[in-house]
């Protein structure tokens, strides 16, 4: 029965983090969407470059973790805070600068989550193990007992022959 409760604990955390990981995916994409029109409206079309910015970060980050994946977003950083010389605005600096910097922060949220679940799958594997094992041993048991049942009444009938 404990087991029992720990695994509805387990499910039901596990579904609310995939819950805040999808709400919190959807939100960032429609706010990056949301800004980027707005400010190629203005007349910047560098917003629509973030996104593609965001790729090796993640990469990074879910390769070789998070100090790489930091290491990237300072450069990039430094990057976007450098095309404000060039003409890049303000905003569009300033939600680049966040979003380089949020993002190593959300993969390493992600491995966390994707490392807990290979490891609750590992555990139960090695319990379905554990329990083929016991079973198997039960089996065996029983089969050795069936066997010297066998033999015994296989003596008696001879007794009596």
């Amino acid at each position: 029965m404990l087991y029992t409760k720990q695994k509805n604990w387990a499910a039901t955390v596990l579904l609310q983090n995939k819950i805040f990981m999808r709400l919190f995916i959807y939100v960032s994409i429609i706010l990056i969407m949301a800004v980027s029109f707005v400010l190629v409206n203005a007349g910047d079309a560098f917003p629509f470059t973030i996104p593609f910015c965001l790729v090796p970060i993640v990469i990074a980050g879910y390769r070789h973790g998070v100090v790489w994946a930091y290491l990237i977003s300072a450069v990039l950083t430094a990057f976007c805070i450098g095309l404000t010389k060039s003409g890049l605005e303000f905003m569009p600096m300033i939600m680049s600068v966040v979003s380089f910097n949020i993002a190593p922060l959300i993969v390493m949220r992600f491995n966390k989550i994707f490392n807990d679940y290979k490891n609750e799958c590992k555990e139960k594997i090695n319990k379905a193990q554990e329990e083929y094992q016991e079973l198997f041993a039960q089996d065996n048991q029983t089969k050795e007992f069936n066997s010297q049942l066998e033999r015994d009444v296989l003596d008696m009938a001879r007794l009596y022959e």
